[in-house]
């Protein structure tokens, strides 16, 4: 049996910055990963600091389950607004204005290596777009076209054709 393996979300809403820590399933498994903390936190109008709070958060939520940081796999970031994906930089964002043109990846892989000692892969996408995937990957996988609808802070939308995400 092989060591266990983690990861580490996070949500970044107009009012709301969730973080989670959840267990992955043996490699090859149909199960979903499986939600071991979660913790929630106002948005900061900064990026800066914000940054430096998720990564607080995240470092607590491993401290308190006793993950040693070299288990960790990746982080996904989702945040509200539009995203480069290839860069994880933040382009227009009605809800987060400060935060435009920032480089969130970069600034939680900076921020995770020094706190970690290692670099895991971070990866930012738009929330919206997220959520379609997280449906099509673990609730409906059969469903290769799909819309998501998300009623929040703002309004947004995520689109699978073909069992891709566009």
């Amino acid at each position: 049996m092989g060591a266990e393996r983690y990861i580490l979300g996070v949500d970044i809403g107009g009012t709301r910055v969730r973080v989670a820590l959840a267990a992955l399933p043996p490699e090859g498994s149909a199960k979903r990963p499986s939600l071991l903390r979660r913790a929630e936190m106002a948005t900061p109008p900064e990026p800066a600091p914000a940054v430096e709070a998720i990564v607080r958060a995240l470092l607590d939520g491993l401290e308190a389950e006793g993950v040693p940081p070299g288990r960790v796999q990746g982080v996904g970031v989702s945040t509200c607004g539009t995203v480069r994906p290839e860069t994880g930089m933040i382009g227009e964002s009605p809800n987060l204005p400060r935060w435009e043109g920032f480089p969130l990846r970069d600034a939680l892989h900076d921020a995770l290596k020094k706190a970690l000692g290692r670099e895991p892969p971070v990866v930012v996408e738009n929330d919206a777009n997220a959520a379609a995937w997280g449906v099509h990957r673990f609730e409906a996988p059969e469903l290769h076209n799909l819309i998501y609808v998300t009623l929040s802070t703002g309004i947004g939308g995520g689109l699978i054709c073909g069992g891709r995400l566009h």
